[in-house]
């Protein structure tokens, strides 16, 4: 993804789920979609050591799973995970997370 002034934009191809732990191995930062959660997904890319941040809503589906995931491993508001209060919080949690991402 293209970050504030940055020249990468990368759009993954569609990949099964066979494929999930190669998928979050080539990323450089995992973005938890709202308002539903990816938690497998989530809890793979932090296990692989990927920077996750998670924006968790109101209802059960965007709850359950990435924000109780990053928070029971001590990450709610590292440089390798973030889990946001507001919308505002998920966009520039995003761009540390760029920035400072591993790869």
């Amino acid at each position: 993804a293209a970050v504030e002034g940055g020249s990468r934009r990368v759009l993954p191809q569609r990949v099964g789920g066979t494929d999930a732990e190669g998928k979050a191995a080539a990323s450089d930062v995992v973005l938890d979609a709202f308002p539903a959660s990816n938690g497998p997904f989530v809890a793979l890319s932090a296990a692989l050591g990927v920077p996750c941040v998670t924006f968790p809503g109101t209802g059960f589906a965007s709850r359950g799973g990435a924000e109780q995931l990053l928070l029971a491993v001590g990450c709610g508001h590292g440089p390798g995970c973030f889990v946001a209060r507001t919308l505002g919080d998920f966009h520039r949690g995003a761009v540390l997370a760029a920035r400072g991402g591993r790869r």
